[in-house]
């Protein structure tokens, strides 16, 4: 039987090899890892405009809803980077719109410590993972921001990263958010 069975798992394994082998020569066309996460991107990106709140009206204008919370949460607008480099790489607008809007919206949100609460619950840690979405959005879009957003970004901004400096520390969060800080 002990036989039997390494020559069964011996049998399998090559013809695993051999499906692979078989695939790779038949598939002569280069794949560009690039295109393809790119194209992932706007799949992504483009599932999250159809969470977006676009009415203009709303005082939501921008944020992300959560179906599953019934909420908008702060940590979705980190989709301003995503959209921000979707409209870099396709120079659609609608990814532009979605990128500022949210953008704006989580400058709405922020505390006046510079601080966002991680809503609906009210630690504000991940304060770090919004500011490195806004701070390395922003050159991407800043000449397609009014100069008044201009200066709320760079000020909001500003503000999370004072907090950061002032207020991350082991005590607060865990190794993961301190490295985040750096």
């Amino acid at each position: 039987y002990k036989e039997t069975n390494n020559s069964m798992k011996q049998f399998t394994l090559t013809m695993i090899c051999v499906l692979l082998l078989t695939a790779c020569v038949e598939t002569s066309q280069k794949v560009s890892l690039r295109n393809e996460c790119v194209n992932n991107l706007f799949v992504l990106v483009d599932k999250l405009i159809e969470l977006q709140e676009l009415n203009e009206s709303s005082i939501n204008y921008g944020a992300i809803y959560c179906e599953s919370c019934s909420d908008y949460h702060t940590r979705a607008s980190e989709a301003v980077l995503p959209f921000a480099v979707s409209y870099k790489e396709s120079g659609d607008k609608k990814y532009l719109t979605s990128a500022i809007a949210t953008g704006d919206w989580l400058i709405e949100q922020q505390l006046d410590n510079g601080s966002w609460h991680e809503t609906p619950s009210t630690w504000t840690g991940t304060t770090v993972d919004q500011l490195i979405m806004m701070a390395a959005a922003y050159p991407l879009i800043k000449i397609e921001l009014t100069k008044e957003q201009q200066t709320a970004w760079i000020n909001s901004i500003r503000k999370a990263s004072d907090w950061t400096v002032e207020f991350m520390n082991h005590e607060f969060a865990s190794i993961n958010y301190i490295a985040t800080s750096t």
